[in-house]
């Protein structure tokens, strides 16, 4: 599943939305390394520190959320 999601957000990020993937967390309650390679990739920086700065999962949750609550970019995008 992990690599349907890094599509998947690569997808969202070229299309300059937030990384949906930021919203799936193991079961222990934190985003994979997955997803932090995923964002060295793109450019977010070193995947080691930003898995280990609590803020950086915070920021990305935030974006998605503020992103897809705003009803003009939901209508706009919810068939893309």
């Amino acid at each position: 599943i992990g690599a349907i999601l890094g599509e998947i957000s690569e997808y969202e990020f070229n299309k300059g939305r937030p990384l949906l993937s930021a919203l799936v967390i193991t079961k222990g309650g934190e985003e994979g390394d997955g997803f932090f390679k995923l964002c060295e990739t793109l450019g977010f920086g070193d995947w080691k520190k930003n898995k280990r700065d609590v803020g950086f999962s915070s920021m990305r949750m935030n974006e998605c959320y503020a992103f897809w609550q705003n009803e003009n970019n939901y209508k706009k995008y919810r068939d893309d």
